[in-house]
């Protein structure tokens, strides 16, 4: 079970990997602003971010990751 639950995570980021990424070739500013609001959602909730900044890093590499904007 251990390793369904890994392959799962695994496919997961790949999928989020790709999908950001296009996205990002689309409406760079939008995507940025998604993959940040993501990650700042999760660190709200008491959710460690690791794989969105991981992902976030790559579709944006060296950027830091946006400060969320007050809607």
């Amino acid at each position: 079970m251990e390793k369904q639950l890994q392959d799962a995570i695994t496919q997961l980021k790949h999928l989020s990997m790709e999908l950001m990424k296009a996205h990002a070739t689309r409406d760079p500013m939008a995507a940025h602003a998604l993959l940040g609001k993501a990650i700042h959602q999760s660190r709200m909730e008491g959710v460690d971010p690791q794989l969105l900044a991981e992902v976030y890093q790559q579709v944006f590499p060296g950027q830091a990751i946006p400060m969320p904007r007050s809607e």
